[in-house]
């Protein structure tokens, strides 16, 4: 029954027999023996191969334990196929409420999230939820650790952001009385053109304020 090969052979036959029900039937075995072997990408491809075919295969292929969609997950993120392994534990927690591996899969998106979609504020608000719903779980510390550097680099980006602007704001500033000075010991005091002048570089500068 642990035969790969011959699980494979027969998987086949089924569907060029046309027997698509029972392929979808023994594909979830199938795919259950390849995860415990650790073939999760082979597993991961077996699963689409049956989710392209008929819709009648297609609702017949749930895994026989829910946990394995995030092995499978896990897999799409190894190949670098960060959306699809998104979609796979999407919804999981409403499709099989209570389940143990819910914080695992809040984890795990939050983590695809920040790491390789850098979506920062989708994932801290992801292990928000999981650290306020299971603070004891084995995986809320690493949650932690994760929210934690996720808002250090929010705190950094937010002081660059205002040195940046603080920057921008000061190159586009009137010219300095300083300056004004220098033109002036260049003209009498006294002269209408220089009072006329001294206004405008006093007055006459845009003030931009802008974001980097």
């Amino acid at each position: 029954p642990d035969d790969l090969a011959a699980h494979g052979r027969y998987h086949k036959l089924l569907l060029l027999a046309g027997r698509e029900e029972r392929a979808a039937s023994h594909a979830r075995s199938y795919l259950t023996l390849l995860l415990q072997k650790g073939l999760s990408e082979q597993a991961l491809d077996l699963y689409r191969e049956m989710r392209a075919r008929e819709p009648s295969s297609v609702s017949a292929l749930t895994p026989e334990q829910p946990g394995q969609l995030l092995l499978l997950a896990e897999a799409a993120r190894r190949r670098r196929e960060y959306a699809p392994a998104l979609a796979l534990v999407k919804g999981f927690d409403k499709r099989f409420p209570r389940h143990p591996e819910i914080p695992a899969v809040y984890l795990f998106a939050a983590s695809v999230l920040s790491e390789n979609l850098r979506q920062d504020a989708s994932a801290r608000q992801i292990l928000g939820v999981l650290l306020a719903r299971y603070p004891e779980h084995p995986v809320a510390g690493e949650a932690q650790q994760l929210a934690t550097v996720i808002d250090k680099l929010a705190w950094s980006s937010a002081v660059i952001a205002k040195v940046s602007t603080r920057a921008t704001t000061e190159r586009w500033a009137p010219n300095q009385p300083a300056h004004s000075t220098q033109i002036s010991s260049a003209t009498p005091a006294s002269s209408p053109a220089m009072s006329a002048s001294s206004r405008v570089m006093r007055g006459g500068g845009y003030l931009r304020a802008s974001r980097a």
